[in-house]
């Protein structure tokens, strides 16, 4: 995993909102690979199993996401007027993420399962 603290400008306002939100929904920030970008206020870059993209904020205070699903190739690049909108992106992603972390232990527990056998 990518040490966030690492590299981060003393003012990245955007960075430290989306920690925050991620503490909020109890999500572990450090469990994604992810950085810090400058763009604009600041804010995240990541990569997960499911999607990639970025998040920031943008001058006018709004948040912009741009995420591209990796199966279907799909896009979202949207600067979201609502913060619900937001949480309910993160919580997604992170649902994502899990979905697909317990489906690839799931099936190495049944691989190693059948070489004991």
């Amino acid at each position: 995993m990518t040490n966030l603290s690492e590299g981060i400008p003393e003012k990245n306002e955007g960075f430290d909102s989306l920690r925050r939100i991620f503490t909020e929904l109890d999500i572990d920030i450090s469990e994604w690979v992810a950085k810090p970008i400058t763009k604009e206020r600041g804010g995240l870059e990541f990569m997960l199993p499911s999607a990639e993209g970025e998040i920031y904020l943008e001058w006018t205070d709004l948040f912009h996401v741009n995420v591209t699903f990796v199966q279907s190739k799909g896009v979202y690049n949207e600067t979201l007027t609502q913060l619900g909108d937001l949480y309910e992106i993160i919580k997604t992603l992170e649902n994502q993420r899990k979905k697909f972390i317990g489906g690839l232990r799931d099936m190495l527990f049944r691989e190693f399962s059948k070489e004991e056998e």
